[in-house]
């Protein structure tokens, strides 16, 4: 039996001739195959077929709890819990909705040179097929508690702008609020991906290449490694071929779930006795309004 993927099913039959004819295991084998037949017929059909808790073994959701996660997520692949550091990204993105989200980042890479767009484009695509953990939503309405939900094929939001005919002042201010807006729009965390590409063309050989992304999707030490392959994949026109496997970020979630958090709730309840408040590294600001983070560079001897 050969499925649209390619695998093959190979079925061998052996049996004891003192108990059976082979007339009588052909018989068998023939219902065999007819019963399977009937569950392909079956599982094709519209509406039919879906994913069950155990599907999800990191995690203990209800069947109630995953046919709510299809429905909203009709190209789901896997569902995965957090790791500690996504539960406080998350907590912080919806506990202010409407304040500017600080754990947006950019990334400006300028690009010089012939540039293919439909080319870098392509290298993005191969990216989020590469690593699923590009490819989730962050789900909590309606759950015991939240989830990621890893999806098929999705693309980023992808803007284009010529700044090229620009006089150089009108440029560089053009591409400064290019970048403001930008680093302004908020993520939708229940919507995949958390990642969109901004291209901006400087001039017939310069590009800005700019990708915002949200920092609960990655951490500092994994975005050259995302610049990096997305440079490979460029190069070699969507081919993974000179990059190492990937490997699974649900990997190091299932050893997040194997490890024995009441060991770990025991260490920091012991090490932090006694401290009944937090630790301020700056004073309190009485009303003080929603700033967001800015750069200050001093040249120093």
């Amino acid at each position: 039996i050969e499925d649209s993927a390619g695998a093959t099913l190979t079925a061998r039959w052996s049996w004891a001739p003192a108990l059976l004819s082979q007339e009588e295991v052909s018989e068998l084998a023939r219902g065999w195959f007819r019963v399977l037949a009937a569950f392909e017929e079956h599982v094709s059909k519209p509406g039919v077929g879906g994913h069950s808790p155990c599907d999800f073994p990191l995690l203990a959701l209800s069947q109630q709890e995953v046919e709510r996660l299809e429905s909203a997520y009709p190209e789901l692949e896997d569902v995965l819990p957090l790791s500690p550091l996504q539960e406080g990204l998350l907590f912080h993105s919806l506990y202010d909705a409407r304040a500017p989200d600080v754990y947006t980042v950019q990334l400006e890479l300028t690009l010089t040179g012939r540039l293919e767009e439909t080319a870098l484009k392509a290298a993005v695509d191969a990216l989020l097929a590469r690593h699923a953990n590009l490819r989730v939503a962050f789900a909590h309405a309606g759950l015991t508690r939240p989830v990621q939900v890893q999806v098929g094929a999705v693309p980023p939001a992808w803007y284009s702008f010529d700044l090229a005919e620009l006089p150089a002042d009108k440029r560089a201010a053009q591409l400064a609020e290019i970048l403001a807006q930008d680093r302004g729009v908020r993520f939708d965390l229940a919507r995949p991906p958390l990642l969109r590409i901004t291209l901006m063309r400087l001039a017939p050989d310069e590009h800005r290449l700019v990708l915002t992304h949200h920092h609960i999707l990655m951490d500092g030490w994994s975005a050259p490694i995302l610049v990096k392959e997305l440079l490979t994949l460029y190069r070699d026109q969507g081919s993974a071929a000179a990059l190492p496997p990937a490997r699974a970020y649900r990997e190091y979630l299932g050893w997040m779930a194997a490890q024995d958090r009441g060991a770990a709730c025991s260490f920091w309840r012991e090490g932090l006795a006694g401290l009944q408040q937090p630790t301020r590294i700056a004073a309190r600001i009485a009303n003080g309004e929603p700033v967001a983070p800015a750069q200050i560079t001093h040249v120093i001897s």
